[in-house]
């Protein structure tokens, strides 16, 4: 119930900052779902978990106290659509790889 009600907040000081779950999804070129899935509780993952904390201006022990530092959250959130690709930590290496230089 506790991450139920903390979504909710999140996803209220998102809108207040028009920032959505999509535009943080797209950012970090995963699915809304997952991102969504971290904010309610239902995965992990720390490059998530910073990357909404930064967008509302919290650090990510005061929105998930029981996270910060814990081992947990260094594993990435899996869905149906991610299960199988790599942790979201490497997919930004791969993007990296492959963008042209300048």
């Amino acid at each position: 119930m506790q991450d139920e009600v903390n979504h909710h907040w999140i996803k209220t000081a998102l809108a207040k900052r028009g920032i959505s779950f999509s535009a943080i999804a797209a950012d970090l070129g995963l699915t809304p779902t997952t991102v969504c899935g971290v904010s309610r509780g239902r995965g992990r993952s720390a490059r998530i978990e910073n990357a909404i904390a930064e967008a509302i201006g919290f650090s990510v022990a005061e929105i998930w106290p029981d996270r910060e530092g814990g081992e947990a959250s260094r594993f990435p959130a899996r869905t149906k659509r991610t299960a199988g690709r790599m942790q979201d930590e490497n997919l930004s290496d791969r993007k990296a790889a492959r963008a042209p230089t300048s």
